[in-house]
């Protein structure tokens, strides 16, 4: 009876010593998934960019395909407009608008858009994004 119950106890403090220290809802958030762009539009000042280019699109692509997925119970108010903003036309005809502000948070960019919710950028993914698009840094 005492090893059942010392072992009950060593189960239970375990337990809680895993959801208090190592489990954490936002930990495993997926990346973004932008899949099957056929083109883009982009938006800096001024200059609109239509990119049709396959190679371009995928590149841009697996770059927001990197971000990170912020929790969907987030909504942000910015103040300001984005400092670059793409609209996204799928091969199913389907479109989605991202705007982009850039320093959100020190060495983050942030990507808002109106059909999945907010994901984040870090600094190097974001100038690799620029260059693709080949538009200089908007800040």
């Amino acid at each position: 009876m005492k090893k059942i119950m010392i072992a009950v106890w060593v189960i239970t403090i375990g337990g809680l010593g895993y959801l208090l220290f190592f489990h954490s809802p936002n930990r495993n958030l997926p990346n973004a998934s932008f899949f099957t762009i056929k083109d883009i539009k982009t938006k800096h000042l001024k200059e609109t960019i239509h990119i049709t280019e396959k190679e371009k699109l995928s590149d841009i692509t697996n770059i927001l395909n990197q971000s990170k997925s912020l929790s969907k119970n987030i909504d942000f108010k910015l103040a300001g407009e984005p400092n670059l903003e793409m609209r996204l036309t799928y091969e199913n005809t389907k479109e989605e608008k991202l705007s982009i502000w850039d320093d959100f948070e020190k060495g983050q960019t942030l990507i808002s858009s109106d059909a999945t919710g907010y994901y984040k950028l870090n600094d190097t993914q974001y100038e690799q994004l620029l260059r693709v698009i080949h538009v200089s840094n908007p800040s």
